[in-house]
């Protein structure tokens, strides 16, 4: 058990820059977050996605957990607005 953990941790830190891969990846991502909550955006973060082109970063107001749980119906605006994008629909096929 201890070992498989040490694997895990070691996974979650080879990965310290997260919206760098994300941005590099190259293709159209939608980052869904909360103004406050769990799993917030650093600066750093927040600067990389905003100049991303691929990139489009949403942020619901207020604090927010869990955003499926919490914030159903902006999560559902969000999946229409991003499958409705001419971005998706070129990368479908």
């Amino acid at each position: 058990m201890r070992q498989g953990l040490r694997e895990y941790v070691r996974w979650l830190h080879r990965h310290d820059r997260p919206a760098d891969r994300l941005c590099q990846a190259g293709v159209p991502t939608w980052i869904v977050h909360a103004e406050k909550g769990d799993g917030g955006l650093t600066h750093d973060e927040r600067r990389t996605l905003e100049a991303c082109p691929h990139a489009r970063l949403v942020t619901l107001p207020g604090a927010v957990f869990f955003l499926p749980n919490e914030a159903p119906g902006p999560i559902a605006d969000v999946i229409v607005q991003a499958v409705r994008s001419p971005a998706s629909s070129a990368t479908a096929g």
